[in-house]
């Protein structure tokens, strides 16, 4: 600082700019390594027949792709087996069940 003095004036940097200077690298470095988000993020899904294997097959495609789903389906049972599976393999927070006779407009109404 002295030597530029000599010279010139000196005039530091504003404080935000050396701060942007110093830290933009690492986090453009940072936001390169994140994973992308997945095809369904953010995204809900209503799978109706959902205990039974075509409609727990296709929960299990929406899941991976990363969507919340709402598995329906009127066997309870069968309802209950299938959201343990999928709670366990995905998480608790993005599945959900619902016991309902989709061909019934009153389970509609009255839910």
């Amino acid at each position: 600082m002295r030597g530029a003095d000599a010279v010139s004036d000196y005039q530091g940097l504003p404080e935000q700019e050396s701060f942007d200077i110093e830290y933009w690298l690492l986090e453009e470095a940072k936001l390169q390594r994140m994973t992308k988000p997945k095809a369904l993020a953010g995204r809900m899904a209503i799978v109706t027949g959902g205990a039974g294997g075509i409609g727990a097959a296709t929960a299990v495609r929406y899941l991976t792709e990363g969507a919340c789903v709402v598995v329906a389906d009127i066997d309870k049972a069968a309802l209950a087996d299938t959201a343990q599976t999928l709670s366990t393999t995905f998480g608790n927070d993005v599945v959900r069940t619902v016991e309902m006779n989709v061909t019934s407009e009153d389970a509609f109404i009255g839910a």
